[in-house]
């Protein structure tokens, strides 16, 4: 395929570490995928030692498909790709005894278990602390905690910023989230965020399982840097701090709500040693109008590292106007889109050149509504917070 010279310059960059800070519609996953079949096929690199994240279960699978093409199904079959959290239990589950005894425990568990602690407690509620936040609040604090890499029996970290603790006694949290490790450790269960803190851990206290790792992944390959979490970093330090390449953009970073961290990518040259930049600013996929509009968003931000880098460049002409609308409620907004979507249907628009991105699953349910109402066909596709395992696993 025909790249740019800054995504050559991308592609070819092998030993060292790298930030490649990729705009929107620049060709990132592009240039990510023609990087490991270039090191495999033209500089000699084992598949095996190739260790790719991405962000969500479909964009792994994407890449693999990519891949195959490039340098054979069989070869990229070998490449150890996947996201964060599902590496993580893959590695943990093979070379951790103890580990591959437990389990995952199921979201009714988890917040049936966590709405306990939330009440008041009572002879059928002996655990309940009566803490006076819900039980998804609670879970977003103890993730939080985890994806900072504070154990229960610590110090724990209260943000100010995050809402949902809010004049909440910090002891009161710290009995919360103790008492839930020890039911699920009582259960011999894991949850989501137990997979990077517990492979944070092993690789800090056992240094034959972190000498095995760090032997075997002698390159580290990230996507989506923007939206990874502290722990993510520690671990990604812990394994090779050496031959690190990582592809992202803090103009996109939208998932501080699940502990992304957009620092990871504004800090990567103060992390790792000699760090190399390449930024691929030109977008292929907007019209200029749209490129435009978000570079004057992000000029008005007082971060001073975000001018560090180059605003996006525009390939395509200036294109259709942007339209903003406002409404009191999401009741109006969806009737709104509803109707505007059967439209551009009735005006020629095909249904499936028609996109509708919400930041949370939630806010689907009125939208379907509407959409079943008015027989507008659909797809819907989940968060991408919401993959986690992948079962295959690769030998080392």
């Amino acid at each position: 395929m025909k790249l740019t010279d800054e995504q050559k310059q991308a592609v070819i960059s092998i030993d060292g570490n790298y930030l490649v800070m990729a705009s929107a519609g620049s060709g990132k996953t592009s240039s990510f995928v023609t990087r490991i079949a270039y090191m495999i096929q033209e500089k000699g690199v084992n598949p095996s030692e190739i260790l790719a994240i991405t962000f969500t279960k479909k964009a792994s699978e994407e890449m693999k498909k990519r891949l195959s093409k490039m340098i054979g199904k069989n070869n990229a079959a070998k490449v150890p790709m996947g996201t964060f959290h599902s590496i993580a239990y893959r590695l943990l589950k093979t070379l951790d005894i103890d580990f591959s005894k437990q389990k995952i425990a199921p979201d009714w568990w988890r917040f049936q278990t966590l709405n306990d602690l939330c009440k008041e407690g009572n002879d059928k509620n002996p655990h309940g602390l009566d803490i006076g936040i819900m039980a998804g609040q609670l879970s977003s604090f103890i993730s939080y905690q985890k994806s900072n890499m504070i154990h229960c029996d610590e110090e724990l970290l209260i943000d100010e910023n995050v809402g949902y603790v809010a004049g909440i006694s910090p002891s009161l949290l710290k009995e919360a989230y103790k008492t839930y490790e020890r039911l699920k450790e009582q259960s011999r269960q894991i949850d989501f965020d137990d997979m990077l803190l517990k492979l944070y851990d092993k690789l800090n206290n056992d240094m034959t399982f972190k000498n095995k790792l760090s032997s075997q992944y002698k390159y580290i390959m990230v996507d989506e840097f923007q939206d990874t979490s502290k722990i993510v970093i520690e671990v990604i330090k812990l394994i090779n701090s050496r031959n690190v390449f990582v592809v992202g953009d803090f103009r996109q970073s939208i998932y501080k709500f699940i502990n992304a961290n957009v620092e990871n990518i504004l800090n990567f040259n103060e992390e790792f040693e000699n760090v190399k930049v390449i930024e691929l600013n030109k977008n292929f996929r907007s019209s200029g109008t749209i490129v435009k509009l978000s570079n004057e968003i992000i000029e008005k931000s007082d971060i001073e590292k975000y001018k560090f880098f180059k605003p996006s460049e525009a390939v395509h002409e200036k294109g259709e106007d942007v339209c903003f609308s406002i409404y009191e409620n999401e009741y109006r907004q969806f009737e709104s889109i509803a109707n505007k979507i059967e439209e551009l249907n009735q005006g020629g628009t095909p249904l499936k050149e028609t996109a509708i991105l919400v930041r949370t699953n939630a806010q689907t349910q009125l939208l379907l509504k509407k959409c079943l109402r008015k027989e507008i066909f659909h797809m819907m596709y989940p968060s991408p917070c919401l993959s986690l395992i992948e079962r295959k696993f690769w030998i080392f």
